[in-house]
């Protein structure tokens, strides 16, 4: 009885990733003063972020500051030199990120603002961050009242959180919305069971 070996050889390619819009899980505030949305000087608590979802949330503002979408930051007796937020967003799972969008009521925005993000696996330590000083801020995306900051985060270690701070000398900054462009990361384990998968579909033996 002779035995015939059939080995079918798969060779797995991947195209480079494509970033896409990611669905943020959730975001918190820091605690300082500047990271605490404004939710007692304007009527209806325009500036405020109920359940923190506003700038998560899809929702690009109309053009007035105080049309609800968008959220207030104030420098309280003077620049403090702390962030104004600093804003720490969990993405749900490890992702490779590429940009990150801020979009702000531009009636308030004398561009000096900078911006420092850095990422983290466990939320806890984090990445050096990348620096922009100024942030370049870019308008006539969805009216002339909002401008979008888009910055390359491409150097950044893969991470489930990023933390955004966000620094303007003046008293006011309002951020509508923020906005990640990445790719999930597939876990280990999944990327051993394609592995295990191609090979026993790849070798077959018959009588």
């Amino acid at each position: 009885m002779k035995f015939r070996s059939h080995i079918l050889t798969i060779v797995l390619t991947a195209s480079p990733a494509q970033g896409a819009l990611v669905v943020v899980s959730g975001y918190v505030y820091a605690t300082s003063a500047e990271s605490q949305p404004q939710s007692t000087n304007f009527v209806g608590g325009a500036l405020s972020d109920v359940g923190n979802i506003k700038l998560t949330d899809g929702v690009l503002g109309t053009g007035n500051w105080q049309d609800g979408k968008h959220v207030g930051f104030r420098n309280l007796g003077g620049d403090s030199g702390n962030p104004q937020p600093r804003v720490t967003f969990d993405l749900g799972v490890l992702h490779t990120v590429s940009t990150v969008d801020i979009w702000t009521e531009s009636s308030f925005n004398a561009r000096n603002e900078s911006a420092s993000i850095s990422s983290s696996v466990d939320g806890v330590t984090f990445s050096s961050p990348v620096t922009v000083d100024p942030i370049i801020w870019t308008d006539g995306f969805a009216n002339t009242f909002l401008e979008r900051g888009s910055i390359d985060v491409s150097t950044l270690p893969d991470g489930r959180f990023y933390r955004i701070d966000i620094f303007d000398s003046a008293e006011w900054v309002m951020i509508n919305e923020i906005q990640f462009d990445g790719t999930a990361v597939p876990e280990p384990s999944a990327a051993i069971l394609l592995g295990l998968g191609a090979l026993v579909l790849g070798r077959r033996r018959r009588a």
